[in-house]
């Protein structure tokens, strides 16, 4: 995997988050979000793209990153690239749009680098093509059509993998006959075609539940097709990773995912000792994704979600990000994988700047590859009126039992 990802690490990189504004549903009963446009634009996550970056990249953030978050960088063995932060406070305003208008002139004089957006859309191609300049990931048309659900889904099923009991809807009258057939024998999930990190996502347990929820939709710009399917209580989410080098595709990771009851992602650990991913149909399911993604020919990283029920059936493929995902940055770093640890594990936590001074004492003591545990502070993003800040810690030992007494012990000291 090293010589693989080797070529991307070597690359002279302008790394980036692209992240702008999602519209998500505020909260009402069981579900997470209801009519409400909520802005998302990466301050403070972006700041785990330096776990990718080498000393002559340049890397641009939405914010100024704290000291101690930079030092843990630093305790970890990454030499810091070139760090832009963007002036502009709009929270509104989408990432690559600022980037274009701040530093445009910068970037198109940088000879020899390639543009690592965090994912693609028309935007970041239209501002490669107007410099010049190579990028890494599909193009817009590609990216567009492998993220949606209804696609992956299509695929899914004509390769004859494993999918979850469900159907597409082309019409909310087909939705609504549905769910009232079968939403009194088991919950169900709707899915909006290109809802993601938890947003246009809705478990839905009653009759009752779906009444709303079926109104509500129907008011909403886009919401069909949608794609139904049980919802099964989960023993183990996953995650992996193809890499698409030179029209070649490679299975480069697998990682155990963590998310929230919104289904939200929080975390991951790896590497990831599931037996059933060692069957047949797992490696179906890869072999499956990896033709998928060559036909698109260019380089590029994928990422698959997979579940494992509580009677341990596999779905190897419930999703599909045809960009990064935050885990892709631990793959993609080359003090990680230079490390001689043996189990990581990544968390995000509630944070508040109360906390900062014993997070700070906690880490100092810590450094990769001196003992045999180590924290890394990942990415910080400071708490505000409206939202809670969130902080990413990774954890690193030689066992996963030393690595759970690290974290209990982390957690105590902190709270």
């Amino acid at each position: 995997m090293k010589k693989l990802t080797s070529d991307i690490l070597n690359w002279r990189k302008v790394i980036w988050l692209n992240f702008g504004i999602e519209n998500k549903y505020s909260s009402h009963n069981s579900f997470p979000w209801i009519n409400q446009t909520t802005i998302h634009d990466g301050s403070g996550l972006d700041q785990i793209c330096l776990l990718m970056a080498k000393k002559d990249d340049h890397v641009y953030v939405r914010g100024e990153i704290p000291d101690f978050v930079l030092e843990g960088y630093t305790r970890a063995g990454i030499t810091l690239p070139h760090i832009h932060v963007l002036s502009s406070f709009d929270r509104t305003a989408y990432t690559t749009d600022l980037l274009a208008e701040e530093y445009y002139t910068q970037i198109k004089s940088l000879d020899d680098y390639k543009l690592v957006p965090f994912g693609t859309t028309q935007v970041e191609e239209n501002f490669a093509e107007s410099m010049g300049k190579a990028y890494f990931g599909l193009n817009a048309k590609s990216a567009e059509c492998l993220n949606s659900k209804i696609y992956l889904r299509t695929y899914a099923n004509k390769k004859l993998i494993a999918c979850p009991f469900g159907c597409i809807a082309e019409t909310y009258q087909e939705a609504n006959r549905f769910v009232t057939r079968y939403i009194t024998q088991f919950p169900l999930i709707i899915k909006t075609e290109y809802g993601s990190s938890g947003t246009g996502i809705f478990t839905v347990h009653t009759v009752k539940e779906w009444v709303f929820l079926y109104k509500h939709l129907q008011k909403l710009p886009n919401t069909i097709p949608l794609l139904i399917e049980r919802f099964y209580y989960r023993r183990d989410s996953f995650n992996y990773q193809l890499l698409a080098v030179n029209k070649n595709v490679y299975l480069i990771s697998i990682k155990k995912q963590q998310v929230n009851r919104s289904l939200s992602y929080i975390g991951c650990d790896w590497p990831d000792h599931s037996p059933e991913l060692k069957h047949a149909e797992f490696q179906h399911a890869v072999e499956a994704m990896k033709s998928l993604l060559l036909q698109h020919s260019r380089d590029a990283l994928i990422n698959i979600d997979g579940i494992i029920d509580n009677e341990g059936v596999l779905f190897p493929a419930i999703d599909l990000n045809a960009r990064f995902s935050l885990t892709s940055y631990f793959t993609l770093s080359q003090a990680i994988q230079d490390s001689s640890y043996q189990c990581f594990r990544f968390r995000y936590y509630p944070y508040n700047t109360v906390n900062t001074g014993r997070i700070v004492e906690i880490t100092k003591g810590y450094r990769f590859g001196k003992h045999s545990e180590a924290i890394l502070l990942c990415c910080c993003k400071e708490p505000t009126k409206s939202s809670v800040g969130r902080i990413g810690v990774l954890y690193a030992s030689n066992h996963e039992e030393t690595m759970n007494a690290l974290e209990k012990k982390f957690l105590e000291l902190v709270e």
